[in-house]
């Protein structure tokens, strides 16, 4: 995913739809919202230029069919960060675990009243939100683990060629770290790759 704008509030609305009568009523629909609504047709560049380089976002993408949305969705959701609001033309059946992995934190059907419509935009903003917030946290915890493993799996590899304590071999990498201006992972890996392993186990 690009950058999150944790903690920003959500300042555009984008309508994507291929029927210009369904972009006027989807927007005539949040035009006493306060947010910057744009309207565009349904093709993934036209959206790209109304999102604009806005994090806080959301697209009210309106398909001709569940098959379209569930195509579209995904491409809306590279190289820009905003979530997906789904308004589809009668029932769907469209499970919220398949929507959600394609950037879809919404679905209505029409007709839509504007209140419903207002408020599944804030809701998947909201939602949206918080997993960015859980994303960028696992992302932290898996780069940290793999430091931990790494570093471990080096100073290990120190203590049983060199007769080293576990103290005086992190110690020692530590200063290759201060004297070569790195990051400990790169210095642990060095020492990894220079033992002749080249991966670790997971």
């Amino acid at each position: 995913m690009s950058s999150s704008s944790s903690g920003a509030g959500l300042r555009r609305v984008v309508v994507c739809a291929a029927e210009h009568e369904v972009r006027v009523g989807l927007r005539r629909a949040l035009a006493g919202s306060g947010l910057d609504v744009r309207t565009c047709g349904a093709s993934h560049n036209e959206v790209v230029r109304a999102l604009g380089s806005t994090g806080s976002a959301v697209v009210v993408l309106a398909p001709a069919s569940v098959t379209e949305a569930l195509v579209s969705a995904p491409l809306l959701r590279g190289g820009r960060a905003a979530p997906v609001v789904l308004v589809l033309p009668g029932e769907s059946g469209l499970e919220a675990a398949e929507a959600a992995r394609a950037g879809v934190y919404g679905v209505l059907t029409i007709p839509v009243s504007d209140d419903a419509l207002l408020a599944s935009v804030h809701i998947a903003f909201g939602v949206w939100q918080r997993s960015c917030g859980l994303t960028t946290r696992v992302d932290k915890l898996n780069s940290e683990w793999l430091t931990l493993k790494t570093v471990s799996h080096a100073v290990g590899i120190m203590m049983d060629g060199y007769g080293l304590t576990y103290a005086t071999a992190l110690a020692r990498l530590q200063q290759l770290c201060a004297r070569q201006n790195t990051s400990l992972y790169r210095v642990a890996d060095a020492v990894i790759v220079a033992h002749g392993v080249t991966a670790l186990a997971a």
